[in-house]
């Protein structure tokens, strides 16, 4: 399973303050690192996932 940000992200940074193994923000827009979600990321992953004011993160799958 892997992290997606979707187009209508802001940049807002919730994401890369709640999970910065996984997220980065630039150019105003976050960016997820191209990593499988394992065990340890992804509580984290979820958090920032959860609380992304415009559910512009997504875990697909494989």
């Amino acid at each position: 399973m892997y992290a997606v940000v979707q187009s209508g992200c802001t940049g807002c940074g919730l994401c890369e303050q709640l999970c910065p193994a996984l997220f980065t923000v630039r150019n105003g827009t976050a960016q997820a690192v191209p990593a499988e979600l394992d065990e340890v990321v992804l509580p984290a992953a979820a958090a920032a996932r959860d609380c992304c004011p415009l559910a512009a993160i997504d875990f697909l799958s494989d």
